[in-house]
């Protein structure tokens, strides 16, 4: 089937098919691709084969003029062994490469800690997570070892009030703390040592083992808080919170919505404020639980996240367009095509005045950004190029006060 579409498509890029025989050859595509979404909606027993774990549910579906693929991304997997599993099913996703693009979030959205963060939300001194059990701090000079049991503890905040319950109830000095992301230990008078006993790991685990006695404060490493879908939004970039005022314009084959995310207390206010939008992409937090990235699950279509005259879509790290992004990624991959060592565009102000920018060597938009601004100034034009405020791409501000049209060509 792919190659008779494939086969037909090439026989009608010419320009010798006329406009009928090109609508007929669409009909003959339209009729492929509703045979290959009937073969991947194909069931056995009752369930769909390709849908994942979501096996009740037909995975493949016509939207936005495509076909969307809403099925699951996961294995359904059977024990093999004591301890193995196997997956047995192939998803979609991966047999039809049915998930068009995605936008991979840029920002680690670094959230603070705080006393209900759960253990295994942390990734650990030793990027090994938390792993519970006991460890000893000793007094030096004063009550000697306490030995500190977090056996049954299942929080941040639980590990700081087991460690002050072993002091106190060993009669020593010393008192444990929550910092922004990690613990810190404050003699109370005699100097402490903190080591794991035997092969446990759990103080290294908490970044706090020690060397030598210490008469300072023991500040942990850093635990590497993971981004989860309840943690607030407000203890987000290290405590001081995403804007979410402006919210994100979404625009998925030739659809657009204005997400308005301006009441999210959580990141999952935000992942069901994007999902529920009705332009079928998934958002979902990422493998390495640092941020955010959005799936398009049309085939075919374009998925573009822009602000909606605000900073949001920037602060989450999923604008399409951003500051970072590199210029081989844009046209489906296809990059920028620049003329070397010549300008590239003739940009005409509003007052009649022009200047040309030569793209050669840009990496990023950036740099096509600084490019433009800074053959605008050496030019004597006042037109400046920045992102825009509104959806996603480029915009150029014109300050010369002409009537004209402002206007960008070739070079």
């Amino acid at each position: 089937w792919i190659i008779d579409a494939q086969s037909v498509a090439r026989q009608n890029t010419g320009s010798l098919a006329n406009a009928d025989e090109r609508r007929a050859a669409a009909e003959i595509v339209t009729s492929i691709r509703e045979q290959l979404m009937t073969v991947g909606n194909r069931t056995f027993e009752g369930r769909h084969l390709f849908a994942g774990r979501k096996t009740d549910e037909q995975p493949f579906v016509s939207a936005l003029g495509g076909i969307a693929y809403t099925g699951d991304t996961n294995d359904v997997l059977i024990r093999t062994g004591a301890n193995e599993l196997e997956a047995i099913n192939l998803t979609g996703d991966t047999l039809f490469g049915a998930l068009s693009s995605q936008v991979v979030g840029t920002v680690d959205l670094t959230p603070i800690m705080t006393e209900g963060t759960r253990l295994e939300d942390l990734t650990g001194a030793l990027n090994q997570g938390i792993r519970p059990g006991s460890f000893e701090i000793i007094e030096d000079g004063g009550v000697g070892t306490v030995t500190v049991n977090l056996a049954d503890v299942d929080t941040i905040g639980g590990v700081v009030d087991a460690i002050n319950a072993a002091s106190t109830a060993a009669g020593a000095g010393f008192v444990a703390a929550l910092t922004d992301n990690g613990i810190s230990i404050t003699p109370g008078g005699p100097a402490v040592s903190i080591r794991d006993i035997s092969t446990g790991t759990t103080a290294g685990d908490l970044g706090i083992v020690t060397g030598e006695p210490s008469s300072a404060a023991i500040t942990g490493a850093d635990l590497g808080v993971a981004v989860t879908r309840t943690t607030r939004i407000a203890d987000l970039a290290g405590g001081t919170g995403i804007d979410l005022t402006g919210g994100l314009i979404l625009s998925n084959g030739g659809r657009s919505a204005v997400i308005d995310v301006s009441t999210a207390e959580t990141v999952q206010d935000v992942l069901n404020a994007i999902n529920n939008a009705g332009l079928f992409v998934r958002a979902e937090i990422n493998d390495a639980r640092t941020g955010f990235n959005v799936l398009n699950t049309v085939s075919g279509t374009t998925m573009t996240i822009g602000e909606n005259d605000g900073t949001t879509a920037t602060e989450l790290g999923i604008r399409t367009l951003a500051a970072d992004t590199l210029v081989t990624s844009l046209n489906n991959g296809g990059g920028l095509r620049t003329v070397d060592g010549k300008t590239d565009i003739r940009i005409t102000a509003k007052d009649g005045s022009s200047f040309e920018v030569d793209l050669d060597g840009v990496q990023t938009i950036d740099d096509v950004l600084t490019a433009i601004n800074d053959a605008a100034t050496e030019g004597g034009v006042t037109v400046t190029a920045d992102l825009a405020s509104v959806g996603t791409g480029i915009q150029l501000t014109d300050a010369t006060g002409g009537t004209g049209t402002l206007s960008v060509g070739r070079a």
